[in-house]
Order: C-alpha cells, then sequence, then structure tokens
C-alpha cells in the first residue's frame, strides 16, 4: 500500500477506535432492559447497522443481491457484523468480516460469540485495498457506506472483483457527493474534509465498469435518505464519541443532506 493509503486507513481506525466497545454495546442493552448475556438481534439492531437507512437497508440489500443459501460473503468494512449476522442467520452464509478497525473486529467477535453465529462469521482486521484472500473466493461481496472512506476507488474496486467468483455478485450501499461540496464537520465518517472521499455517480461507474463490475440491479426509488439511520436511530454514535461530538456529528450529516451535499446509492453489480 501506499504511504498515503497507510495514512487514511490509520485516521479511520483512530475515527472509530474506542477501548471495549463490545463492553460498551452490550452495557447499553441491559440499560435498555434486554439480556446482555445473550443479546437478540432486536436488541443489537439498534447499534450494529451503523449506516444510512440502518437495519430496514441492510434487509434492502439483501433483497436486491438475492444471495444463495450457505453463500461464502465477504462484508468489506463490516464494522461490529449487524450485516454479517443477518446473512449468516437468515441465509446461513459464511461471512468473513474485513475491517480497518480493530476495535471493530473485537466487538464484532465478542457480539458474534453472544448471538451463536462464531462458526459462521469471522472477523479479520485488514485493507479494503490489499485483501487477505485467494482470488474468486467469495460468491458474494458486500460493502455498506464504506467508500467514502477509501480514496483510490479503482483499486478498492478492482480488489473486490479479484476476490469474487466469475458470476459473483457485489452489493453496495454508499454515499456520494451531491451538487455543492460538503461543508459541515465533524461528520460521522470523517472528522474533517481531508477524511472524506466521496465519488460523484459518474465516478462509481466508471470505476466498477474498469473493474469489470457490470450493474444488474438498483432500487427504483431510494431506501432512505443519506441522513437516515446515523443520528437518533443509531445510538452507537454516543458509544464511540461523546455525547457533544455525537450530537455535532449527527446535526451535521443532516445539515449536509438537507443542502444536498451528500447523496445515496444502492446497487448490485456481476463479475463477468
Amino acid at each position: 500500500m501506499t504511504t498515503g493509503s497507510d495514512d487514511i486507513e490509520r485516521a479511520v481506525s483512530a475515527h472509530y477506535g474506542k477501548e471495549h466497545l463490545g463492553a460498551a454495546i452490550l452495557a447499553a442493552i441491559r440499560e435498555r432492559g434486554g439480556d446482555a448475556e445473550h443479546p437478540t438481534f432486536e436488541d443489537l439492531a439498534p447499534f450494529d447497522h451503523f449506516h444510512n437507512g440502518g437495519r430496514p437497508a441492510t434487509l434492502a440489500l439483501l433483497g436486491l443481491a438475492n444471495p444463495p443459501r450457505a453463500a461464502r460473503v465477504l462484508d468489506v468494512g463490516g464494522g461490529i457484523g449487524g450485516p454479517a449476522r443477518t446473512l449468516a442467520r437468515d441465509l446461513g452464509c459464511r461471512v468473513t468480516v474485513l475491517d480497518a478497525t480493530p476495535a471493530f473486529c473485537e466487538a464484532g467477535t465478542l457480539l458474534t460469540a453472544r448471538t451463536g453465529l462464531a462458526d459462521l462469521v469471522e472477523f479479520r482486521h485488514g485493507s479494503a485495498l490489499a485483501m487477505p484472500f485467494a482470488d474468486g473466493a467469495f460468491d458474494l461481496v458486500w460493502m455498506q457506506n464504506v467508500g467514502m472512506h477509501i480514496a483510490d476507488k479503482g483499486r478498492l474496486y478492482a480488489e473486490i472483483a479479484r476476490v469474487l467468483r466469475p458470476g459473483g455478485r457485489f452489493a453496495l450501499q454508499d454515499l456520494l457527493a451531491g451538487a455543492a461540496p460538503l461543508a459541515h464537520y465533524p461528520l460521522p465518517w470523517a472528522a474533517t474534509a481531508g477524511e472524506s472521499f466521496l465519488p460523484i455517480a459518474e465516478e462509481l461507474g466508471d470505476a466498477l465498469a474498469t473493474a469489470g463490475l457490470r450493474e444488474i440491479g438498483r432500487p427504483a426509488v431510494p431506501v432512505a435518505p443519506p441522513a437516515a439511520g446515523l443520528g437518533t436511530i443509531s445510538p452507537l454514535s454516543y458509544l464511540l464519541w461523546d455525547e457533544a461530538a455525537g450530537r455535532a456529528i449527527d446535526e451535521n450529516i443532516r445539515r449536509n443532506a438537507a443542502e444536498g451535499r451528500v447523496a445515496g446509492v444502492m446497487l448490485v453489480a456481476e463479475r463477468g
């Protein structure tokens, strides 16, 4: 990897890094009246679908991707594993979560064990630009709200295509640049403008095509506006950052979305 990519990944890890995040989530579940020893999917849902639209968006992308049962899945930037556990529980998929933030991998491993899905979901710390997997290792690559952390989109999608088998699918939910530049920071994914890499729609399409990924499906109507699922719906913000920072971050994503500075996209592509 280039030094620039290393620096970006260190910044991302620092932005999300929180010691004992898994224990903090379990404590929050207990405070809400849930079972921290054996949390249900409903107990975890407010925390572990940390992307716009929350768990409903995960389910919408699952319906769009339509993977076969027991598919081999790679969740790129899968965080603490909400979508991965959904794929495992609902379809018996074997899911590997690859994430650059050690705190997310540690929390995800703990939560997955508590839900009894450790035999189907594993977490690997690593880079999306140099994936530690063999060519054609997966039937489906899954990615939700990750691309805004990665400057080199061409390399990202080339790696995704490489680890997909021929005919395998790439399920994507992400954020795009709006008509005006982002102006309000910090954001859920970036403390400063130098840490945010939103492509315009045309750049996304070109990068996918260059990597050999052909778009085959996209909802006619967006599942949720970009601001949905990142504020009051997700208390994870207030565990990752202090309350004042969490409120500022939530307000800034809403302001950017309301001013047309950020847009959302959901699609499925296929490797030729």
